[in-house]
């Protein structure tokens, strides 16, 4: 029973059906019907009706998620009239599905057929009602059975109106004075009012990590810690990487640092970084200014343009960075194997050739993305507060195409430089066993600190990607269904974190490295001096 799960701490979707029966059919009539979200277990529900006297039944529906068989509830059969009453959903009165009362034999008849073996459930003990797709039936205490019909589907929302994303499913209460007023039951592992949010495509949005806390209407003062801290941190990153990031296309630009192949990535990387970074900062005060409604409504063309532009591209520049990332780790590991061998021109020349191709694969593999974002109206909230969300039901091959590429650009990235480093110390440990039978004066742990310490910003860089990107990976893997509150909160720092490299290009590549570094003080130097001669 769901009460024995730990996992669950609320209840996604509860419906409550208050009917009564028709004086002319065998028919349950509903008067009206309540819907509540994301319940919390042990907590209490008020549900009222116009008529002095209750109706005859109380039914709840539970929902979990559309995976899972939902549980109807009889909390309340009036013998008598009353003008109230209290009561709790217990599994005891739990009405079972039909089919988890007879056989198989049995339900493989017509219906016609099937329906006159339904007094054998009422035999069985602590079974109080079950229901079909026609009937629910109660049983009482004597084990006779009294069947009425009940219209399961009256609950869902017209199609043509209401939709829920990514296949979830639409129910709406009988009550109409706020028109949009509809829960959605979403698959195992979405959430977000409208089932938009996922992690189950191994990739992490800021909607799905922060648009549930931001309290709608709200002035930024006004909300949750966590915002607030967000904003600190967002700024932080912004402002940290700009500059930073200013630095390093500054060095990049010299001649002197683009001998080699692994400086035009660092411009290029450089560059991206730049750009990524601020698209992070935007896309952050994107989020809260459509979920603080300061945009109003009469932008809604700008907003939908922007929510599909700033999904795009900062899904393309983190991975376009990543990957230049690990062509400097790669080119860094055949400079260390080939030594004085190593050839300058050719490097530069295949370096261009593989930020082209870079660029053109990470540009192709997203381009479906755009398609699958789109601005919609936050009906719960009113019909001027909008929300950027991802529609995931597409095509069973389209849905496994976007896990494929979002795993090839998490996984290969992290496994080259995870194995440059081995393959790093590897030629660093060869090259000390001969050295040490070259310069025997040298004790074996004098020439290899020696080597990591002329390979060190070899050896720096990958690790310190490694390190950042560690945690993002880990957590995409052990918890791509996201079910828990603090799952989400470990995902939002391993997020911040994997942004880091981004916003620390200048201590990751230019600070370990002497040359580059000299010639960052280098510009510095002239400009300060141009600065103070004015």
């Amino acid at each position: 029973m769901w009460r024995e799960d730990r996992t669950k701490t609320h209840i996604p979707v509860v419906i409550v059906h208050i009917a009564s029966l028709s004086n002319r059919l065998a028919a349950a009539s509903t008067f009206n019907r309540y819907i509540y979200k994301n319940v919390l277990l042990d907590s209490n529900i008020i549900s009222f009706t116009e008529t002095d006297i209750l109706p005859t039944f109380v039914f709840v529906e539970i929902y979990f998620d559309t995976n899972t068989r939902k549980s109807y509830h009889l909390v309340t059969l009036m013998r008598t009239f009353a003008g109230n009453v209290r009561t709790s959903i217990l599994p005891s009165n739990r009405c079972y599905q039909i089919d988890e009362l007879l056989d198989s034999s049995i339900m493989s008849l017509s219906y016609i057929k099937r329906i006159k073996y339904y007094n054998r459930p009422c035999d069985i003990l602590d079974v109080r009602c079950f229901y079909d797709e026609f009937h629910v039936c109660l049983c009482d205490n004597n084990a006779f059975l009294d069947c009425v019909q009940f219209d399961h589907s009256e609950s869902s929302c017209p199609t043509d109106e209401i939709t829920c994303l990514n296949d979830g499913r639409c129910y709406q209460p009988m009550q109409t004075t706020i028109n949009f007023e509809f829960a959605c039951v979403c698959p195992r592992c979405y959430f977000g009012d409208r089932c938009q949010f996922t992690m189950t495509k191994y990739t992490i949005s800021l909607d799905a990590l922060l648009a549930q806390h931001i309290l709608i209407g709200r002035s930024l003062s006004e909300q949750l810690p966590l915002i607030h801290w967000m904003v600190v941190i967002v700024v932080i990153l912004v402002v940290v990487g700009f500059l930073t990031n200013g630095l390093c296309i500054l060095t990049f630009a010299q001649r002197t640092t683009r001998k080699l192949g692994c400086g035009w990535y660092l411009l290029i990387t450089s560059i991206v970084s730049e750009l990524g970074i601020v698209i992070f900062g935007i896309r952050f005060a994107y989020l809260l200014q459509i979920r603080l409604n300061s945009f109003g409504t009469t932008n809604k063309t700008f907003l939908s343009l922007s929510c599909i532009l700033l999904e795009f591209f900062l899904s393309i520049l983190p991975t376009i960075n990543d990957w230049l990332s690990t062509c400097v780790t790669v080119e860094r590991t055949i400079i260390a194997a080939h030594g004085v061998k190593f050839n300058r021109r050719k490097s530069v020349y295949y370096a261009k050739i593989v930020i082209l191709i870079v660029v053109v694969i990470n540009v192709v593999s997203a381009l479906h993305k755009p398609f699958h974002h789109r601005l919609v109206i936050d009906s719960q909230h009113g019909n001027d507060v909008f929300v950027c969300v991802a529609n995931h039901s597409q095509q069973q091959w389209m849905s496994l195409y976007e896990i494929i590429i979002n795993l090839f650009h998490l996984i290969v990235p992290f496994g080259i430089n995870f194995i440059s480093i081995f393959v790093l110390i590897i030629i660093l440990v060869r090259r000390k066993l001969v050295l040490s039978d070259m310069r025997a004066k040298l004790s074996p742990f004098e020439i290899l600190r020696e080597q990591l310490s002329l390979y060190k910003a070899f050896l720096l860089s990958p690790f310190i990607l490694i390190l950042l990107e560690a945690p993002r990976l880990a957590f995409l893997f052990a918890f791509a269904c996201v079910e828990i509150q603090w799952q989400k909160h470990l995902f939002l720092t391993s997020y911040i974190i994997s942004s880091l490299p981004m916003a620390l290009t200048l201590f990751i590549f230019v600070l370990p490295k002497d040359s580059y570094k000299n010639e960052l003080i280098r510009i510095l130097q002239n400009f300060l001096k141009r600065f103070f001669n004015k």
